[in-house]
């Protein structure tokens, strides 16, 4: 019998074995790390842009918010350069340096004068596609944490179910309706109209035996694999989008 097999099937065993392999690698962790760090840094981002605009906005008429709103783009600027650290750091994706783009903004080789600085900081695309990259930031990493958090919650409560099952319910967190809920069902008989009236709780069900926790666990292991093939291709697409940006 020939041992050989063909390309799709190759294909197939090396797409299985990454799959397999995907909590050993360090480069699931830095994702993940990452991720995590999205929230936090994406609630500083938004709360320094909105704070400095609301503030300096306002005081334009009296010429103090133009100071305010070009010390807030200044921010932006460092800001992103630290973006650019975390991701290649964490993320591993290398972007472009834009030290020629801001060149004379910060230094005084150039000998610009203050006001210079300032209108090529307003006027640089890079300082508004730094904007929008933190502000959508904030917005990713609100949704990706959400998720991360209620998959992780429900992953290790599948995991632990054979240490647990017998004092508490085994439970699911995320968007989905905790509370008992009825569902009806009709269907036709004969010259009869039949109901089926049924109860669901998909927030947490009771294990009964040690098999149905194992078996529970089990379906932990899986989700925890996809989970994190999940949180890599999320990392990956913000890597994209951040090198689009950033760069």
């Amino acid at each position: 019998m020939s041992t050989n097999q063909s390309p799709r099937s190759r294909t197939y065993d090396g797409a299985v074995a990454r799959f397999l392999r995907t909590p050993a690698r360090g480069q699931t962790y830095r994702n993940l790390c990452y991720l995590v760090a999205m929230f936090p840094l994406g609630i500083l981002y938004f709360t320094v842009l909105t704070t400095g605009v609301l503030t300096g906005l306002p005081l334009v008429i009296i010429v103090v918010g133009i100071p305010i709103l070009v010390l807030c783009l200044a921010l932006v600027v460092g800001f992103t350069g630290l973006e650019r650290i975390l991701v290649r750091l964490l993320l591993g994706v290398e972007i472009p340096s834009s030290e020629a783009d801001f060149e004379g903004i910060f230094d005084d080789k150039a000998g610009k004068t203050i006001w210079i600085r300032g209108k090529r900081l307003v006027t640089n695309s890079g300082t508004w596609k730094g904007v929008a990259y933190l502000l959508s930031e904030f917005v990713y990493g609100t949704v990706v944490f959400g998720l991360l958090s209620s998959l992780m919650a429900t992953i290790g409560s599948f995991l632990l179910a054979p240490l647990y099952y017998e004092e508490a319910p085994v439970s699911a967190y995320g968007p989905i309706p905790s509370d008992a809920f009825t569902l009806d069902i009709l269907f036709g008989w004969d010259n009869l109209l039949v109901g089926l009236t049924t109860t669901f709780q998909l927030g947490s069900w009771r294990v009964e035996t040690l098999l149905g926790a194992l078996f529970v666990s089990a379906v932990g292991m899986v989700l925890l694999l996809i989970s994190l093939q999940l949180f890599n291709a999320l990392a990956g697409i913000w890597g994209r989008y951040a090198r689009i940006m950033l760069s």
